[in-house]
């Protein structure tokens, strides 16, 4: 099993936008200004992907294959 379709459907679409970048070692100020929305946006999405996953830090996300 693919765990990049599990976490989607965990995620919504955009949260696995924001996952898949932080899984890419892109900073929050970076993804802000990719997706077009404040560093604080990104701060409560990244929020949400840790919680959702259950992971502790967002360097854990990188342990997933998110393509």
């Amino acid at each position: 099993i693919d765990t990049g379709d599990i976490i989607k459907e965990q995620l919504t679409p955009t949260e696995f936008s924001v996952a898949s970048l932080m899984a890419k070692g892109w900073k929050n100020r970076e993804i802000a200004a990719y997706m077009g929305v404040s560093i604080h946006t990104v701060k409560s999405h990244v929020s949400d992907i840790l919680q959702k996953l259950n992971i502790q830090k967002r360097s854990q996300i990188q342990l997933y294959n998110l393509n």
